[in-house]
């Protein structure tokens, strides 16, 4: 009987036992591909930046020395960093404002195209150029003001030439004269009825005079 009671308890713990054991195969397990995904969502982010860094290169808007930076800025995110939540969160965030930067490029007029590469320029030699240098602290504390930078430069400038254009637009002389005339009447008015006083006057003596001869 006692036998059988201690093989009962053997069996229960190391059934115990195996359960804890899968369990946490499984958490680990779960907790592997969760990172996978994470990984994977971020080389496709990069990839795509990569794609539209192409796209304004094609347009002109870089060439491919300054866009090297670029690149290494969103390669090298998690050369010195862990693959996790926090750091993707803060890597999508700065990605996104690189695309909302580059997406105003796209879209702003033409004339103001030089000053805007230029802007783009500034920003390319300012990111580091040896590979060791993007490191956690760099993308933490650099990077996040050097995008903003730009995205405040790209908009002032756009912003200024919105209003000289709407300056110009307002001082065009092409644009006609106010010609509302007052209840007062103007000169030119006053001047015709007088002229038509005296002409109405002229008409009535000359019909007198000739009425007389008549007589």
């Amino acid at each position: 009987m006692a036998l059988w009671f201690l093989a009962t308890l053997l069996v229960v713990a190391i059934v115990f036992i195996a359960i804890i054991i899968y369990s946490r195969y499984q958490e680990l397990k779960l907790k592997e591909l969760k990172q996978k995904r994470i990984a994977h969502n971020c080389r496709i982010r990069q990839r795509e930046f990569r794609d539209l860094l192409q796209s304004i290169q094609k347009e002109g808007w870089l060439n491919p020395q300054q866009k090297q930076p670029f690149i290494m800025l969103a390669n090298n995110y998690f050369v010195f960093q862990t693959v996790n939540e926090i750091n993707c969160s803060h890597f999508y965030e700065l990605m996104n404002k690189l695309d909302s930067a580059i997406n105003k490029l796209k879209a702003a007029p033409f004339t103001v195209k030089e000053d805007l590469i230029e802007a783009l320029n500034n920003v390319a030699q300012r990111l580091p150029k040896v590979p060791t240098q993007y490191n956690a602290q760099f993308y933490s504390d650099r990077a996040p003001k050097i995008v903003d930078n730009l995205n405040d430069k790209i908009d002032y400038t756009i912003k200024m030439h919105l209003e000289a254009e709407l300056t110009k637009d307002s001082s065009d002389p092409s644009e006609p004269l106010n010609t509302d005339i007052s209840d007062s009447g103007s000169m030119e008015e006053l001047e015709a009825d007088a002229f038509d006083d005296y002409t109405k006057r002229a008409l009535e003596s000359h019909t007198q005079r000739s009425l007389s001869n008549e007589n």
